[in-house]
């Protein structure tokens, strides 16, 4: 029998893409765990009462969220954590809240269900050099978030400095892991879920004061775990076919997809493309959910 589908939504603002996104994943067989920035101080949870029709949406505990620290990956587990509190889930779908569907639901679950116990998950290359993101501590990252501003650009210096000592000291942190990088979204399996939450406080030392951890969890943690056979798309090439999302780091970073690229978008083989933002276009995103959206 068809199991049903989390989707995981990390979200720091609540525009039309926001409200639209969990529109179109209102079904049946999806429940919806959010986790909104604690920094958007202007959302309230009482607009979402009586949004859904069909998927349960739990919202889990807020916190700060900064560009590049652990808290990216917390946040994973805190919805993890919730996830698993609420059922049981043949898949868990990590997206942003500037992503939507490109495909209906329904095709979407039967694709799941056609390549049951396959992972979705991106890798850049084979090889890995970030080396120094992840052997050195990074003990300012979290505070700092990105470099654009001053205090983030000053930290972020204090942080390179006390990296060089560490390299003169001979610090080189986690020798016995073999990390991998790749894109911070993926679909992942219910079983492998589960792997990653008993393993959490095992493995939480080798992405805490880590520079941008995020973009080498799920790789790292699949490539220790026994579910390395089960990738969809073994190819370590960095290409849209291993997680199904459409994301165009060519033309922006990344591109913010207007109504120029509609027909591209519905004709692509790609389930979910991000990003989308209604400052920039917001026609293309009220089209989407009229194509794809659930029908009454």
């Amino acid at each position: 029998m068809p199991g049903k589908h989390a989707y995981m939504i990390m979200a720091h603002k609540s525009d039309l893409t926001f409200y639209t996104l969990l529109a179109m994943l209102d079904h049946p067989r999806n429940d919806i765990f959010l986790h909104m920035d604690i920094k958007n101080k202007g959302f309230d949870p009482k607009t979402l009462e009586g949004l859904l029709k069909y998927s349960g949406l739990y919202l889990t505990k807020r916190i700060s969220v900064t560009w590049g620290g652990y808290s990216q990956i917390q946040v994973k587990i805190d919805m993890l954590e919730k996830a698993r509190e609420v059922g049981k889930y043949d898949y868990y779908h990590f997206i942003s809240a500037q992503d939507l569907p490109i495909k209906s639901q329904d095709h979407i679950h039967a694709f799941f269900d056609a390549h049951q116990g396959r992972e979705f998950v991106n890798y850049e290359s084979e090889t890995f050099g970030y080396e120094g993101r992840v052997r050195n501590y990074w003990f300012l990252q979290e505070a700092a978030g990105r470099w654009n501003t001053v205090k983030g650009g000053s930290l972020h210096l204090l942080d390179r400095a006390s990296v060089w000592v560490q390299g003169k000291l001979g610090v080189w942190r986690n020798p016995q892991v073999a990390f991998q990088k790749g894109e911070t979204w993926a679909s992942i399996t219910g079983d492998f879920g589960d792997y990653i939450w008993e393993n959490r406080e095992n493995t939480k030392p080798w992405f805490q004061h880590t520079l941008c951890g995020d973009e080498v969890w799920f790789q790292t943690l699949l490539d220790q775990s026994p579910f390395r056979e089960n990738l969809y798309h073994p190819a370590h090439d960095d290409t849209a076919d291993q997680t199904l999302r459409l994301i165009d780091w060519k033309r922006g970073d990344p591109y913010v997809f207007r109504m120029a690229d509609f027909d591209s978008l519905c004709e692509s083989k790609m389930l979910w493309a991000r990003k989308f933002d209604p400052n920039v276009d917001a026609e293309v995103i009220r089209k989407l959910k009229e194509k794809f959206g659930k029908k009454e």
